[in-house]
């Protein structure tokens, strides 16, 4: 068993090798690809990242995040670059706007981990078409075992998987290590669930002076964009205090916080309160 702990925080990943692999914080990369299009969920999920980012410590993580990691899916995109600037500061890409450079960003990032033994792990927020496209590239650098052996893509949502592109997401299945797990939607099964009407959450995430600013530009976008010209109605978002950063499910599994099952167990991980 492997054991890490953040003498920052006190912060522990546990690791289980005879089941899966595990996060490495000293020598990994995580990738953070968000769609946005045209569901509003992102918006709240690239809050909530950020949220355990601040919690764990930014210093800490070798990361990059990717805007606009959308697939064939029609509808319009839902542009949120001053919430990316926020939360990533200087470490994301644009793959609306320059999918090709954000492609290559991520596989030279991606590449730099894999030359120095580490893992490559892809919250996947959204369709498999980005990660498909650098792992071709990485196709010339490392060999099929490797590739399989070292990067790690993490999905949880049928829909996803129904708008990648056929193509890619045979091709990621096949040459990445491909984890499904189950959807993080609901709370009653393996993973955690982020998706409920949760008045307390609300309140209290947007007064805190650590996570606040950023989930109050993130609340207001999703508001703003959630429907809003034929793209996608998230009926929880459109509730009052609807919170869906179903996405997230992800991450907790990546870093195997257990302990986190629903939005009340992040706010007390956070430390938003008590027990």
């Amino acid at each position: 068993m492997f054991v890490l702990t953040l003498a920052l925080v006190g912060f522990v990943f546990h690791a289980n090798a005879d089941q899966r692999p595990s996060f490495d914080i000293a020598s990994d990369l995580l990738v953070f690809q968000y769609d946005s299009k045209t569901d509003a969920d992102d918006i709240h999920s690239i809050a909530a990242t950020g949220s355990v980012l601040k919690r764990i410590g930014y210093e800490d993580f070798n990361y990059i995040a990717v805007a606009g990691a959308y697939g064939r899916q029609p509808g319009l995109y839902i542009p949120s670059p001053e919430l990316f600037d926020m939360v990533f500061p200087n470490n994301w890409v644009d793959a609306h706007n320059q999918r090709i450079n954000a492609i290559n960003a991520v596989y030279s990032k991606a590449k730099q981990t894999l030359n120095a033994q580490g893992q490559v792990w892809v919250m996947e927020a959204g369709q498999s078409d980005v990660s498909a496209q650098w792992l071709s590239l990485l196709q010339d650098d490392f060999t099929p075992a490797q590739l399989k052996q070292q990067v790690h893509i993490v999905q949880h949502s049928d829909w996803n998987e129904k708008m990648t592109t056929p193509m890619a997401l045979e091709f990621v299945k096949r040459y990445a290590n491909y984890h499904r797990i189950e959807d993080g939607n609901y709370t009653n099964n393996s993973t955690a669930g982020f998706y409920e009407v949760n008045q307390q959450f609300f309140d209290e995430i947007q007064a805190d002076p650590t996570h606040g600013e950023s989930w109050t530009l993130a609340l207001q976008i999703a508001s703003h964009y959630n429907g809003l010209q034929g793209r996608y109605r998230n009926p929880i978002i459109a509730k009052p205090a609807g919170i869906d950063f179903s996405d997230v499910a992800e991450l907790i599994w990546i870093l195997e916080l257990d302990e986190i099952k629903d939005v009340d167990d992040f706010a007390i991980w956070l430390g938003l309160r008590g027990q």
